[in-house]
C-alpha cells in the first residue's frame, strides 16, 4: 500500500479590490481538530445562501499551548478533508450564492495570530467596502474578554453564532463588555442539533493506537472526510 505525502498548503491570495460589494464570513479558528459540529454548523450556514464568501481559515490560538494541537500537515489535511464535500455541493448547485474558500496563511505563522490581525488582512486584500460576519461557536463567548483590539474591531463587524443543542442564552458571559453588547444582541444564532463535544477528548483519542472500534467511536465526532486521513496517518500512511 503506497504512502500518502501532503505538501504545504498555499496560501491565501488576496481577491481583486475592484469586485464588488460582498458580504463575507470568516470562518476561523483552531479545528483542532475539525469534527462533526464545524461541519454541521458551517452546513446549516449554507442553506441560508446570505454570504457571498465564506472564508475557512484554520489559525493557531494564543491562548492554546503548541503542544496541545495536533502536527500542522495532519490538521489541514483532516480539514480540508472534512469540508470538501460542501465546496463539491456547492459547486454544483447551480443557484448557489454562497462560494467556500480555505485560507491556509494563519495556520502556517510561526507564532499565534489574533483576530484583529486577521480581519485587517482581509480589509487590505479585499477592501474597505465589504461587509464582514465572524462565524463562531457559542462556548467560544466565553473567550471574547481576551481577544486582543476587541473595542476597536468588534464595532466594525457583524456576528454569526452556531449554537449547538444544550447551548441557551444563559450560558453567554454574565459580563459581556458594554461595546459588545449592542452586536450580541442582534447578532444572528444558527441552532443545530448535535451533542456537545471536546476537543480535547477526541484530540486525545486521535493519538491511540489504530483499531476498528477506534475508527467507529471516532466516526461520531468525525466528518467522514477528516476520519479517513487520520485512518491514513494512524497506519502510518500519511506524512
Amino acid at each position: 500500500m503506497g504512502r500518502y505525502f501532503f505538501e504545504k498548503k498555499m496560501i491565501f491570495s488576496p481577491f481583486s479590490q475592484t469586485s464588488p460589494f460582498l458580504k463575507i464570513g470568516i470562518f476561523g479558528g483552531s479545528f483542532n481538530p475539525p469534527h462533526l459540529a464545524h461541519f454541521q454548523g458551517l452546513e446549516k450556514l449554507l442553506t441560508q445562501q446570505k454570504l457571498d464568501k465564506i472564508l475557512i481559515s484554520p489559525s493557531s490560538n494564543p491562548f492554546k499551548q503548541r503542544e496541545d494541537y495536533l502536527p500542522i500537515n495532519l490538521r489541514t489535511a483532516m480539514i480540508e478533508a472534512a469540508f470538501q464535500p460542501l465546496i463539491k455541493c456547492q459547486n454544483q448547485q447551480q443557484n448557489a450564492k454562497t462560494q467556500l474558500l480555505f485560507d491556509w496563511f494563519e495556520a502556517y505563522q510561526p507564532q499565534p495570530t489574533y483576530t484583529e490581525d486577521l480581519l485587517q488582512r482581509y480589509r487590505n486584500a479585499y477592501g474597505e467596502k465589504h461587509e464582514f460576519f465572524l462565524i463562531l461557536g457559542a462556548d467560544l463567548l466565553s473567550e471574547i474578554f481576551h481577544w486582543r483590539g476587541l473595542n476597536t474591531w468588534s464595532k466594525e463587524i457583524q456576528w454569526i453564532i452556531l449554537r449547538r443543542l444544550g447551548e441557551k442564552e444563559e450560558t453567554y458571559p454574565t459580563q459581556i463588555p458594554e461595546v459588545l453588547q449592542p452586536y450580541l444582541l442582534k447578532a444572528q444564532f444558527l441552532n443545530f442539533h448535535l451533542p456537545r463535544m471536546e476537543s480535547k477528548k477526541i484530540r486525545e483519542k486521535l493519538f491511540q493506537p489504530y483499531t476498528p472500534a477506534l475508527e467507529e467511536e471516532l466516526s461520531t465526532f468525525l466528518p467522514v472526510g477528516a476520519l479517513k486521513i487520520w485512518q491514513k496517518w494512524s497506519q502510518g500512511l500519511l506524512v
